[in-house]
């Protein structure tokens, strides 16, 4: 027989399950929306982040233990042989996509962009010694800075220093 567990351990476990696979759903899907708006306005720059298509992943492994905790918590009998393995395959679906989508996003929206002439702005990649999960295409150089000075603290502080510096050498 199953451990016994409290009443509100399993409202709790259940909610959180339930509410973490339709939020990461919905980010997946604000985020793909937000990715497509951007493309077909073309501004002044693009901004991928990776996180959205993580996101999709990420909900369809919640989804496999939102049917065990359904089992499990509020039933209170063992998942079926058959969920089991429904479950196994939205884990390995859900981690296979966490891996996966990103990489085929960014190199989709990169074959698109370059192809209406936007250049990847390597100056807003890191910030400190972390790299961003965003990732940030513009058309031209400006518009490169602009981004990396809104975007980067670390790129920001270092433009500050090199005006500085800039500034007491005219002085000088």
């Amino acid at each position: 027989m199953l451990e016994q567990r409290t009443l509100k351990f399993r409202i709790i476990y259940t909610s959180a399950l339930i509410v973490l696979s339709i939020a990461s759903f919905w980010y997946f899907g604000t985020g793909v929306v937000e990715i497509t708006k951007q493309l077909k306005s073309l501004g002044e720059s693009v901004e991928f982040d990776k996180i959205t298509f993580l996101s999709l992943g990420f909900s369809f492994a919640m989804l496999g233990f939102l049917i065990q905790a359904y089992f499990e918590h509020v039933q209170k009998v063992y998942t079926p042989k058959f969920y089991l393995s429904i479950i196994g395959y939205l884990w390995v679906a859900g981690a296979f996509l966490m891996i996966a989508l990103p990489i085929i996003g960014k190199y989709g929206v990169q074959y698109y962009i370059y192809g209406k002439g936007y250049s990847y702005c390597r100056e807003a990649e890191y910030e400190g010694n972390v790299r961003q999960v965003s990732l940030f295409y513009t058309r031209d150089r400006e518009s490169c800075i602009r981004v990396a000075l809104k975007e980067s603290p670390s790129f920001r502080r270092d433009a500050i220093e090199y005006l500085e510096e800039k500034k007491k050498k005219g002085l000088q």
